[in-house]
């Protein structure tokens, strides 16, 4: 494997920093003793001109090029970050930072940066660089198209609709089947600055229970760019759904999303979507009505592919809400969500992913029923968790197993329920 594109050795503009001639003599040294490749000794001398305050791109650069031939990946990496910065460097940099992923193990990032590179190049080396290391991975430059496939066969201890307001536990056991399709194609610029379309289809089906069976068709269109250091995505999408046997609710929604890395294992990701919502069949008339979400996630990468993900989401709903001569209501929840995901490795090709969720909803107006007397606001706190084993057969096809347990309580107990569900199946992607 070729590590990096040649080692590039900037020429320092001594006047555009504040560094002492001790500083840029102990690079220059630090240089001599690089390419002797004695790595030890360039080590010594370029930090010696860091602590000096030497600080330009080619002094990062060279760090992380030497910490990478000593195999210490989170200082290289670290440098490589520091250098990127320099607009000029930035293309050869992304893709000495995949090759450092790669040492790391974490394929996944080591793909993000590689793509960057090709991305940003004008350099016809890089680019080729790049490209071949894509071509190893299920996400290829040369496509512009990815897609995955999720078919799960499960059984359910108590089946319930828990769509964005209403929970209804039906009490009964029943096996369902449930398809997850996803694609993903670029049709105009780069991934990181171009247009983007999405489309997925989900599929939930019960053996007995076809009133609680859910099918949900979502497409749209995404521009990518990059803003302040964030890397964000805006797109427009309508989705479409049957409840059972009836056509359910159709929206039209916009979605604003941002990324960024805070640090070489440390990335913030903040999201804010807005959903106008039209129920398609009468009796779901009480649905209609706008809603928001936000969401604020971190991710930390903590090595040997150990990850760690939790986030915060804050729902609000402005439903028409349910009224009769005798009762009413509410169908808009102020929600709070907490969720907190562990991935793991295993053995061998086995992983795994533990997964808590805590979600507290607060219904706007109190529900009200004149025959039975309440007069009571339905407050309910979920809580659910869940364990998963995933076996790679390769890069693009996996099993998948797991297990889910859902206890919610609700100051209304017509709404409290527990839910076990064990379900199993293929995960492809092409």
């Amino acid at each position: 494997m070729k590590y990096f594109v040649g080692c590039i050795f900037l020429i320092i503009c001594s006047s555009s920093y504040a560094a002492t001639p001790q500083a840029i003599e102990d690079f220059e040294q630090g240089t001599v003793f690089f390419k002797a490749k004695n790595y030890e000794s360039a080590l010594d001398y370029y930090q010696r001109a860091y602590e000096q305050g030497l600080e330009t791109t080619s002094l990062h650069y060279n760090l992380g090029v030497t910490h990478f031939k000593l195999a210490q990946f989170e200082q290289a990496e670290t440098h490589f970050l520091l250098a990127s910065k320099n607009p000029k460097m930035a293309a050869i940099i992304y893709y000495n930072l995949g090759l450092v992923k790669q040492q790391q193990q974490d394929e996944q990032q080591a793909n993000v940066w590689f793509q960057k590179a090709f991305d940003t190049s004008t350099n016809k080396n890089i680019k080729k660089l790049a490209a071949t290391q894509l071509k190893t991975t299920t996400n290829p430059v040369s496509s512009n198209w990815n897609a995955y496939l999720f078919l799960n066969l499960g059984q359910n201890d108590n089946v319930t609709l828990d769509n964005d307001v209403i929970t209804i536990a039906s009490n009964q056991a029943d096996s369902f089947m449930e398809l997850f399709a996803f694609t993903r194609g670029l049709i105009a610029g780069s991934k990181n600055d171009g247009v983007l379309v999405k489309a997925r289809l989900y599929s939930q089906t019960y053996a007995s229970l076809t009133n609680y069976n859910l099918n949900e068709i979502h497409a749209g269109i995404y521009k990518t760019y990059a803003l302040a250091g964030w890397q964000t995505e805006s797109g427009l999408y309508l989705n479409y759904s049957t409840q059972g046997s009836r056509n359910y609710l159709q929206s039209a929604n916009l979605s604003f999303f941002g990324k960024v890395k805070l640090s070489s294992n440390t990335g913030l990701r903040l999201r804010l979507r807005l959903h106008a919502i039209e129920a398609i069949d009468p009796i779901y008339a009480s649905l209609s009505g706008n809603a928001e979400d936000f969401r604020i996630e971190s991710r930390w990468s903590l090595g040997r592919k150990n990850r760690l993900r939790a986030y915060y989401q804050f729902d609000n709903n402005t439903r028409t809400d349910s009224s009769t001569l005798t009762s009413f209501s509410s169908r808009s929840p102020i929600r709070h969500r907490l969720r907190l995901d562990y991935y793991f490795p295993l053995f061998g090709n086995l992983s795994g992913q533990l997964a808590a969720e805590y979600r507290l909803s607060q219904y706007k107006d109190n529900n009200i029923n004149t025959t039975t007397g309440l007069n009571q606001q339905r407050i309910d706190d979920r809580l659910r968790g869940k364990f998963a084993v995933t076996h790679s057969f390769n890069k693009q096809l996996a099993l998948n197993l797991e297990y889910a347990h859902t206890q919610n309580t609700s100051t209304i107990n017509t709404y409290e329920y527990t839910q076990n569900v064990i379900l199993g199946g293929l995960q492809y992607s092409f």
